[in-house]
């Protein structure tokens, strides 16, 4: 993109990147269907809140790795939710992307 030879139309979010200037934000044609990604680390049930704990640690000073910072955030990204927070967000979309497949398979 930088060369020109590709351009960018669309991000998959509600705003738009600074990296990408003149990409259409998804939200903003298509309201309510924006596609947020997200990377995360999953553990099995009942691990251990001090495992937890160290991971989310561990985590968090890799991320505050300024190459790993500036990658994220070259790319428009966030860094470092809690376990709770991330739980959340997974839950959000997981319903999301349910309803909306329900909805498609009762001809919605």
């Amino acid at each position: 993109m930088k060369s020109g030879k590709l351009r960018a139309l669309m991000v998959t979010g509600g705003a738009p990147l600074e990296q990408l200037p003149g990409a259409v934000p998804f939200d903003s044609l298509f309201p309510g269907l924006g596609i947020p990604g997200w990377h995360g680390i999953f553990t099995t049930d009942g691990t251990p809140k001090p495992v937890l704990e160290k991971l989310a640690a561990d985590i968090r000073f890799v991320l505050g790795f300024r190459p790993v910072a500036n990658g994220s955030a070259n790319r428009g990204g966030a860094l470092g939710v809690s376990g709770d927070e991330f739980n959340a967000i997974v839950r959000r979309d997981y319903e999301r992307w349910a309803r909306s497949s329900q909805k498609q398979a009762a001809g919605g």
